[in-house]
């Protein structure tokens, strides 16, 4: 469409220079001079009415390209919010399923099957901020702060994967002569249900996702009228 505009406006202002070439030798007269106006006017007309549509397409395209960059981005953040919430709830549930002793209130102890079936959800978690990471990587051009992003995810996907590979080590071990698995031999996980403000999981896994959200968002171009904010998410210290 482009090449097919272009070549259509270069014949006309090759043939407008070729009529006013003409004039100038002095020999378009008569009924000529009125077929030579005539000419002339359209071909202008025609030339105005091609870099109009020109310039039309190209604002059009413009916007569609900015539309596209923006639905990717939240995207995004779509995922990026539904990974969090799924990380979230997976906390407060092993939490409340863990068993406690009388004289200690923090989680001790879960049953083995329990904490291979929460491990499995995280490690779709894990995964799934793995290809997050991927799919920014491969359109970094999108992103003003990629690097500062790219940090942020990292270490997201880094928290969580240290879990899953503590997980994979635990699994010959549980060969189910003990239903349950005490926390005090996994660490990784036990600092994922303990106590949050001292946690690396507040530092590695919460603030980072709070600091993407905020660069994606800083990004956003394209807003329309009727737009609703979604996944809107508050800081909570659980």
């Amino acid at each position: 469409m482009k090449l097919a505009s272009l070549s259509l406006l270069v014949v006309a202002i090759v043939s407008v220079a070729a009529l006013i070439l003409l004039a100038n030798t002095g020999k378009v007269t008569g009924f000529e001079t009125e077929t030579y106006k005539a000419a002339l006017e359209l071909l202008l007309i025609t030339v105005t009415g091609q870099v109009i549509s020109l310039l039309v397409t190209r604002a059009t395209q413009a916007k569609e390209e900015t539309k596209a960059r923006d639905a990717f981005r939240r995207e995004i953040i779509t995922r990026l919010n539904r990974t969090y919430i799924d990380i979230k709830k997976l906390r407060r549930l092993m939490r409340a399923k863990s068993i406690r002793n009388r004289s200690e209130p923090k989680p001790f102890e879960i049953l083995e099957s329990l904490y291979q079936e929460f491990l499995s959800q995280l490690n779709d978690s894990q995964l799934s901020l793995e290809v997050i990471a991927k799919d920014i990587q491969s359109a970094q051009g999108l992103f003003t702060d990629y690097n500062e992003l790219h940090t942020d995810i990292h270490s997201m996907e880094e928290y969580l994967n240290h879990i899953v590979d503590e997980f994979e080590e635990a699994l010959p071990s549980t060969d189910g002569i003990s239903p349950r698995i005490r926390y005090l031999n996994y660490p990784r996980i036990a600092d994922l249900i303990g106590a949050y403000k001292s946690s690396a999981f507040r530092r590695q896994f919460v603030h980072p996702y709070y600091r993407a959200l905020d660069l994606l968002r800083k990004d956003l171009l394209y807003m329309t009228r009727h737009s609703k904010p979604t996944n809107v998410l508050t800081k909570r210290s659980d």
